[in-house]
């Protein structure tokens, strides 16, 4: 008779480490030693999204898509130029991008809360994908 399946066990030691064996001084230490290692981690990560951005986009915003735009990535965001709102709260906005590709699918997400007004390689390819959109659900694309 077969056996049910049992997942194969571990003994696995939870070891104090030096926080507790040696006193709090060796807890300070290692404490430091994952907040330098992290704050690292956190320089690469941010240089490495930094070399992806090779293109950049002009934009007009409102503020709901300025809320968005936020959420798109730090690494532009952080570069982006940001002019003062105008009487109608949109802003103009100038973004470092990876590919008009990809800048174009992340901006489609912002609805009517963006323009692109430059590059046209750009404002072509988000006219592009919310044709292709408009057509997927019964619309008319044109």
């Amino acid at each position: 008779m077969p056996h049910a399946y049992e997942p194969p066990h571990f003994d696995v030691a939870v070891a104090a480490g030096p926080r507790t064996r040696h006193g709090a001084g060796a807890g300070r230490r290692v404490r430091d030693l994952d907040s330098h290692r992290l704050s690292r981690w956190s320089a690469s990560v941010a240089a490495y999204e930094k070399s992806l951005l090779k293109g950049t986009a002009r934009l007009r915003v409102t503020r709901e898509g300025m809320v968005r735009l936020a959420k798109l990535g730090t690494a532009s965001v952080e570069q982006a130029a940001i002019a003062p709102a105008d009487a109608d709260g949109w802003q103009e906005v100038t973004l470092p991008v990876e590919t008009f590709d990809f800048a174009a699918e992340q901006l489609l997400a912002m609805g009517p809360n963006v323009e692109v007004l430059a590059p046209p390689e750009l404002r072509e390819r988000l006219r592009e994908l919310a044709g292709r959109v408009v057509a997927l659900n019964g619309g008319d694309a044109g």
